[in-house]
């Protein structure tokens, strides 16, 4: 990548895997951040339990939750945010428009919401 070191570095969608990121993922990342190649870490799920989980259990910087804070779901406010506040851990709020569904007056055909296919009606 031709740089020195990386500002911020994230678990991607880690929920069917996070144990093994609590386990072996977070440790490295957590020894990469000590040795100064990585700046802040974290992770991004869609699971807003299993990302308060790693909230807790670990000293990640940063969050990005993806689905469950949006224009029309805030089930992110139930756990995950307060533990957020609490360990201040920063929040990256992603597919707040939900794929660009809740962006736009009229959907179009086939618009996805929630990873599915999108109700008409």
């Amino acid at each position: 990548m031709g740089v020195d070191r990386i500002d911020v570095l994230l678990l991607h969608d880690a929920e069917l895997h996070i144990d093994a990121a609590l386990r072996t993922g977070y440790p490295a990342l957590a020894e990469l951040r000590d040795q100064g190649v990585i700046v802040a870490i974290g992770a991004g799920m869609y699971d807003t339990t299993r990302l308060t989980r790693l909230v807790r259990e670990t000293d990640v910087d940063v969050v990005m939750q993806s689905g469950h804070y949006t224009l029309l779901q805030h089930g992110a406010l139930d756990e995950l945010l307060p533990a957020c506040v609490e360990r201040g851990v920063s929040v990256l709020a992603a597919s707040v428009f939900n794929s660009g569904l809740l962006a736009t007056d009229h959907p179009a055909a086939g618009a996805h919401f929630d990873y599915e296919r999108a109700p008409v009606g």
